[in-house]
């Protein structure tokens, strides 16, 4: 469900975003519980969809950090920087030590792209952390590494601690899948991929490839590097997670 859930995703953010100070984002609509109903329509459970299609954000880097922090007050900040590529535009900033990344890779040429390359303009890209609250008040922020892998991940993690009822270490360490194309050039027409971390069982491996998913079995610690933090609202103790699977750590004083 959430593998077809994602491609629908993609497909619209590549169909739609853009910069809203040059183009009109259908937020509102696209964030509607009546398009996701529609939307939701379009799944069939059993039956992995092959078709969906959208367009490249640019060749998609990997120099990217996060990090959560939580104070004794309850002030929160979830944090992700990137400069894309290795050593991102080269430009440094006088001065500073600062490199600028050079994420206007992400442009496309397309003329009537939403992403089209623009003056002024800011790229889309694959950036995004969170922040959740319960009941108005701080309960979970967090996110990772991993260009299109971003999104997924922190969708699993999520849904882990949410409708599964793991601590928040747990929801980290758990094993992974990862939804191919993304939005890399020329890879958006390439055929559909489910990559699974080799610790999701052998039967589930099948049953999605009888659902007609394009298995690929990966490493044990393959995807992402997730950092985070729940707020138990009850005693108000903070519990932080760190991924094993990049160097990461979860401290408290």
């Amino acid at each position: 469900l959430m593998v077809e859930a994602k491609k629908l995703a993609f497909y619209d953010r590549l169909k739609y975003l853009g910069d809203p100070d040059f183009v009109d984002v259908p937020l509102r609509t696209l964030l509607s519980k009546e398009y996701a109903v529609k939307r939701r329509e379009q799944i069939d459970i059993n039956k992995a969809s092959l078709t969906l299609r959208g367009h490249s954000l640019g060749n998609l880097g990997s120099d990217t950090t996060y990090f959560a922090v939580v104070d004794k007050s309850g002030n929160a900040v979830s944090f992700i920087q990137s400069l894309f590529h290795s050593f991102g535009s080269g430009e440094v900033v006088p001065g500073t030590g600062i490199i600028m990344n050079d994420r206007m890779c992400g442009f496309s040429l397309a003329k009537d792209h939403p992403n089209r390359l623009q003056p002024g303009k800011r790229t889309a890209h694959t950036l995004n952390s969170y922040i959740l609250t319960k009941n108005e008040n701080l309960w979970m922020l967090g996110g990772t590494p991993g260009a299109d892998d971003q999104v997924q991940v922190n969708l699993q993690v999520i849904a882990n601690v949410i409708d599964y009822q793991m601590n928040v270490q747990q929801a980290i360490e758990a094993p992974r899948w990862s939804s191919k194309p993304g939005t890399a050039p020329g890879e958006e027409n390439d055929p559909y991929e489910l990559s699974v971390e080799n610790r999701i069982p052998e039967n589930v491996r099948h049953q999605l490839a009888a659902k007609g998913h394009n298995v690929r079995v990966a490493e044990a610690w393959s995807f992402g590097g997730s950092q985070a933090i729940v707020i138990d609202q009850k005693n108000g103790v903070f519990i932080g997670g760190a991924d094993p699977r990049r160097d990461g750590y979860a401290i408290g004083w």
